[in-house]
């Protein structure tokens, strides 16, 4: 090892890579290809300036070489270059299969919204990139409010691109461009500038794109739009036009993503200037903020670029890398579905996986030992394997399989072979405070634009499936007026050809457990800050005294009573009857995910508390259930009473005599008598029945 280092350095998962290193952050030990563990004794951080910001993309000039580069990037991009740009080589054309203009009506909007709408077509019209129209087509705008609170205006051109003829224009073989771009020392990224916007539209397909905002009047697009159909294609086949096969293999164009590679500083100096010269010369801007000149590494179509050759960026393994050991019998039995499903892809799957099996037998304790982690590691790192070697063929379709859980999303990117079918990337994050209060569908729904996404690079340009087992996501394409955040998403997913494919949720193993896998333990998580008097005492007494409190157990920090119940105990549970203690302010969580998960729907007081205690218990559990049922809002509109219809009121007959006796019944040894009297029914006090041989 290196014992020259003067400062501290942060070696990302490239580094990870290349010398197999192997991390268990909970024991605080690292080793490198198969030495000896050592113990890693991490400082607290001090507050000194950041010396190495990143090396990754780091030129490789030579300060002469600097000053070229520099001069050639001033000469041909020029800085802080507001105009737009607008190409003279190519027009998006748009040709429909119908005689019948598809109009929406305009849509009512708040004075508020209206105002945000104008101000946009003010700005748009300003620009240049609309103008007043008389067409017999109108689509309808949408507002929809941005993550940073700013609103963004967008047209709902869906309908529209229902009855548009599909371009056939082919985009590029991305396996086909891996291969020629290998072995390649320097490296350039060149970003387009609102890329779509620099298309100017074919006049007569001008009209299909109208749009009409209140008090403005109808309004048509001059350049190429978001949400068209084949505008990807309309790109791809500019980008070919100005960099086709000749140019291989030093300068090639997926979409709006543009590299420059070669071996040697001259040569690629060269061919950067023929790159920017003939976008400058077609009339098109360059994002100059974020390009990358002259770097030793690039991440391009999902791979890591460099001298060495092509290797997968880490970010597409890095969320199972980043999983850390199950600390529950059902997060273990996620992970084991996880690994049963792409057993196939994984050598002796079935042994390697015997010491986590165990944990799942019938009266076997929870106990996580050194087997239990070896076997974990070894799987964990089997599946990252089998990953990497599953390379994406773009001649066959790719699938999206997504999946949202209360506290994570993750998705896997797949492709069916003769085999089976076979992971590409795997991707998840942990929602963040906002999004937890997200309802399912929108859960659901942030996974799969989320996904989409981030998986641009396969998907651009080609027809794909969306798998999700959340039936509701597929009137998400066919909604007249979405709202909110769905409105903004739907706009979004407007721009790709996809279709949704329902699928069970036994059969989505993987994504179900990217987005459950405890990368950040929910249960810790959401116990870090308690300030539950009761449970703070507990706490401290069971650590204190752990003979008198025998039913009470402390687990890394968390308190456990055993509460054994042959009813809610299921027979293959190993946990022994050891429930969680939930402190008060995170108990509307557990009842929430017990009452309103899709899995939970919405059950009634009894189920539901046999949900709650099977692995969680608090003092007055069942009141909290039955309080939470009874004031569930989706429960109380569209539950249906259970019980039969309710007869219809009779007219009681009421004798008019005083004192008339209606009825005598005997309770025991009692005697009750009621009396019939107008309009009410009085009963008698009763008095104890008595024989005249007790007289």
């Amino acid at each position: 090892m290196c014992d020259t280092v003067r400062h501290d350095v942060v070696l990302g998962m490239d580094f990870i890579f290349e010398f197999d290193v192997d991390l268990r952050g909970g024991r605080h030990m690292w080793r490198a290809r198969e030495e000896p563990w050592h113990p890693s004794k991490l400082p607290e951080a001090e507050d000194r300036p950041l010396l190495f910001a990143e090396c990754a993309g780091i030129s490789l000039c030579e300060p002469g070489e600097v000053e070229r580069l520099n001069e050639l990037i001033n000469r041909l991009l020029p800085e802080d270059n507001p105009a737009p740009g607008l190409t003279n080589r190519s027009e998006h054309h748009i040709r429909v299969m119908t005689n019948t203009p598809v109009r929406h009506h305009l849509r009512r909007m708040s004075p508020a919204m209206e105002a945000v709408a104008q101000a946009e077509v003010k700005k748009l019209y300003e620009a240049g990139f609309i103008e007043r129209s008389a067409s017999d087509w109108c689509s309808a705008p949408v507002i929809v409010r941005k993550q940073d609170g700013s609103n963004r205006f967008c047209i709902d051109y869906r309908d529209l691109n229902k009855v548009t003829l599909q371009d056939q224009y082919p985009i590029p073989n991305m396996d086909g461009i891996l291969d020629k771009l290998r072995k390649a020392k320097y490296l350039s990224k060149v970003d387009l500038k609102n890329a779509y916007h620099q298309i100017p539209m074919e006049e007569h397909s001008k009209p299909y794109t109208a749009f009409a905002v209140p008090g403005s009047g109808l309004w048509q697009y001059t350049r190429m739009p978001f949400g068209l159909c084949n505008a990807p294609r309309t790109f791809q086949r500019l980008i070919d036009s100005l960099f086709g096969p000749v140019d291989q293999p030093h300068i090639f164009g997926y979409l709006d993503d543009i590299i420059v590679a070669t071996d040697s500083f001259d040569e690629h100096l060269r061919w950067l200037e023929v790159v920017l010269t003939r976008l400058r010369e077609a009339g098109l801007a360059v994002n100059r903020k974020k390009c990358e000149f002259c770097c030793q590494r690039l991440s391009y179509l999902g791979f890591l670029l460099d001298s060495k050759g092509l290797r997968p960026d880490p970010e597409r393994v890095a969320p199972v890398l980043e999983c850390k050991p199950p600390r529950t019998l059902k997060e273990l039995r996620s992970f084991l579905g996880c690994i049963s499903w792409y057993s196939r892809f994984i050598q002796m799957e079935s042994s390697a996986k015997i010491p986590l099996l165990k944990l799942t037998k019938k009266d076997v304790p929870w106990k996580w030992g050194p087997e239990q982690q070896e076997a974990f590691d070894n799987l964990k790192q089997s599946l990252v394997t089998a990953l990497v070697l599953a390379r994406p063929d773009f001649t066959k379709p790719f699938k999206v399989q997504s999946d949202a859980s209360a506290y994570a999303i993750g998705a896997v990117l797949t492709q069916e072979h003769e085999d089976g079918e076979h992971p590409i990337v795997y991707i998840s994050r942990v929602l963040n405070k906002a999004e937890k209060n997200y309802s399912t569908t929108e859960r659901e729904c942030l996974a799969v634009v989320w996904a989409i996404k981030k998986f641009r690079p396969y998907l651009e340009g080609y027809t794909f499936t969306v798998v999700t087992d959340h039936s509701a996501l597929k009137s998400l394409q066919t909604a007249r007026e979405p709202t909110g955040r769905l409105a903004r998403w739907a706009l979004e997913l407007q721009n790709w050809t996809f279709t949704i494919e329902h699928r069970k949720g036994t059969h989505m193993k993987m994504p179900d457990f990217l987005s459950r896998m405890p990368t950040q333990d929910d249960e810790v998580a959401a116990f870090e800050n308690v300030n539950d008097p009761w449970y703070l005492d507990r706490l401290a007494d069971v650590a204190k005294f752990p003979r008198k409190y025998r039913e009470w157990h402390i687990d890394d920090g968390l308190l456990y009573r055993h509460r054994k119940d042959e009813l809610l105990d299921p027979i293959e549970d190993g946990v022994e009857g050891w429930r969680l203690i939930v402190p008060a302010e995170h108990r509307p969580r557990v009842l929430q995910e017990a009452h309103d998960e899709p899995s939970a729907g919405h059950l009634g007081q009894g189920k539901t508390y046999d949900r709650v205690a099977r692995q969680y218990y608090w003092p007055g559990v069942w009141h909290d259930v039955q309080n939470y049922v009874s004031s569930c809002d989706v429960c109380q509109r569209y539950k249906l009473p259970q019980t039969g219809p309710q007869g219809l009121l009779g007219r009681r007959i009421v004798g008019r005599r005083r004192g008339r006796h209606d009825g005598t019944t005997t309770l025991k040894n009692w005697l009750q008598i009621s009396l019939g009297v107008p309009r009410f029914i009085h009963t008698l006090r009763g008095i104890k029945a008595t024989t005249a041989g007790e007289r």
